[in-house]
């Protein structure tokens, strides 16, 4: 498993996507699980910023990415969130509403996910199929 703590701010963002990428293509994952791990991650890190205390000055978040035959499975683990009694909101099925698709992208390209919610933090992991075992892709 490769994992990385980063600084909880926007910016961020885009670093978990580009270690992930290139950790990902190390390890000889197809480019269409790369780009559906990316986009997942790209959600899951915005939420660790933008709803929990990752986002706060001092707050970080860790992403970790594990590759197995078939599957990638990445967490994203934040500061825990900043109300007092946590809660794992559900998609938004509302079609005008402005905020509450990015767990509808998660649920789509993700084999299953899942929130555990602590006091002090959040993780959330999903599940990408791949197309390629790690078999297939170590030459």
């Amino acid at each position: 498993m490769n994992c990385t703590t980063l600084v909880g701010t926007p910016e961020s963002v885009g670093e978990a996507r580009a270690w992930l990428r290139g950790t990902l293509g190390e390890h000889g994952v197809d480019r269409e699980a790369i780009a559906d791990a990316a986009l997942v991650l790209s959600e899951l890190a915005s939420n660790a910023v933008v709803h929990s205390r990752s986002g706060l000055p001092g707050g970080t978040y860790t992403v970790s990415a594990h590759c197995s035959a078939r599957r990638v499975r990445l967490t994203v683990t934040d500061n825990g969130s900043r109300r007092r009694n946590p809660a794992v909101k559900k998609p938004c099925d509302t079609p005008l509403a402005e905020n509450g698709r990015g767990l509808l992208l998660v649920d789509h390209h993700a084999s299953d996910w899942w929130a555990t919610l602590t006091r002090d933090e959040c993780t959330v992991t999903a599940d990408i199929p791949t197309t390629r075992t790690l078999a297939e892709a170590t030459p």
